[in-house]
């Protein structure tokens, strides 16, 4: 008999320049893309059709559309960006977009991606130490306040089962005390980092094999 749960749930970490968004963009269509990396870096899913309608919602996020030869939605960016990091309103933005993606609405996507989690972290820090928390003191609560969100923002991602999932994260290399080498984790504050968002079925290391240059999944 077929699975219960059709639709899976990816967190995706690599270096830089690997091909996290290739990757991503290669999953069901239609696809919803909440994209807090740089522009230009957007180019995996514009390749992916032709331009579609675009323009700025309501809460202020440009939108860009691709679609296929016919006119059919592939693929709807949208831009999460601080342009002023002192009034940061990105993942306000994102909350207020993820908030409104009931199940109803849910059924108008197959996948939804978030490119990449490690930016979205840097803009949930911005909100807490310019608007939320700017009279904090101690750097320290800035962090332990994105780590509890960021942390939630996954869990929450994890539970949604209606859809494919798909999370991209960057490298942090860290000190192992014991062997005085560098450890590759998943960049995500605090705890997540090391132990790994726990919630999520599936987390896979993507990497680039030296010597044939292909692009494998670990």
């Amino acid at each position: 008999m077929p699975s219960p749960y059709p639709y899976c749930r990816w967190l995706v970490y690599s270096e830089p320049i690997t091909g996290k968004s290739t990757f991503a963009a290669t999953f069901p269509k239609p696809a919803l893309v909440m994209f807090f990396d740089g522009y230009l870096k957007d180019s995996p899913y514009l390749d992916k059709g032709y331009d579609g309608p675009n323009g700025v919602l309501e809460d202020g996020t440009p939108y860009q559309d691709v679609v296929d030869e016919g006119g059919d939605l592939l693929i709807r960016i949208l831009y999460l960006h601080d342009e002023i990091p002192e009034r940061p309103t990105a993942y306000k933005r994102f909350l207020g977009i993820m908030n409104s993606l009931t199940p109803d609405v849910r059924r108008q996507w197959e996948t939804i991606i978030v490119d990449s989690v490690s930016a979205m972290t840097r803009a949930n820090m911005a909100m807490h130490m310019f608007d939320l928390n700017p009279s904090y003191k101690d750097p320290r609560k800035w962090y332990a306040d994105t780590a509890d969100y960021i942390e939630r923002i996954i869990t929450r991602f994890s539970g949604i089962r209606d859809c494919n999932i798909v999370l991209l994260c960057h490298i942090s290399r860290k000190m192992d005390e014991a062997s005085g080498g560098y450890m590759r984790t998943i960049k995500l504050p605090g705890r997540l980092g090391l132990d790994g968002p726990d919630t999520f079925p599936e987390v896979y290391r993507l990497y680039v094999a030296a010597g044939t240059q292909e692009r494998l999944l670990q």
